[in-house]
């Protein structure tokens, strides 16, 4: 049976250097994902964000906690998929509340979302999701790391409401930055 994750028959080693190149580009500012690629301002500086539910969450969490920083994350977690195949996970951010306080914060949409077409374009979304969970909760845990994992059902109306604001700037053709 093919594995459906594999997309092509790579080996192990060029899996590796592909998933670096990607994380490296996410980091960067580029988008490997297919939803909206929009800039988070924070202070004086803008966080890369893959997708309207990622500026959401951090727009979020920045009106609950005193944030000091955000960045990309620059944690790579091994995951292993149910045909046993290993795959490298880059949660989406680091961010210290405190001097001893950090958070590791992972960003996806929810199973009964209505949002977006994750699980439809890519049926193992959810049950990577979940796998991936599993990992950063053990990895966080091991480290003495926070943890959110953030999805659009912690507030709909603001997740709705960014939504349509990058809409209607892409509309416009301005930068999607907010």
């Amino acid at each position: 049976m093919t594995h459906p994750w594999s997309g092509r028959n790579h080996t192990k080693a060029t899996k590796r250097k592909l998933a670096a190149i990607a994380h490296k580009r996410i980091r960067d500012g580029y988008s490997v994902s297919f939803g909206r690629r929009v800039k988070f301002r924070f202070h004086d500086t803008y966080v890369n964000c893959d997708s309207v539910l990622e500026w959401s969450c951090l727009n979020h969490l920045t009106e609950i906690f005193e944030v000091i920083n955000i960045q990309r994350s620059l944690v790579h977690i091994k995951w292993e998929d149910s045909y046993g195949e290993e795959h490298l996970y880059n949660p989406d951010f680091d961010m210290l509340i405190s001097d001893d306080i950090k958070l590791v914060i992972e960003c996806k949409y929810s199973e009964n979302c209505c949002y977006g077409n994750a699980g439809m374009l890519f049926p193992f979304y959810f049950e990577a999701a979940r796998i991936k969970k599993m990992e950063l909760v053990k990895y966080c845990y091991a480290n003495g790391l926070g943890m959110i994992w953030y999805h659009q059902n912690w507030d709909i109306d603001r997740y709705n409401n960014a939504l349509n604001i990058f809409k209607e700037l892409q509309y416009k053709g301005l930068d999607l930055i907010a």
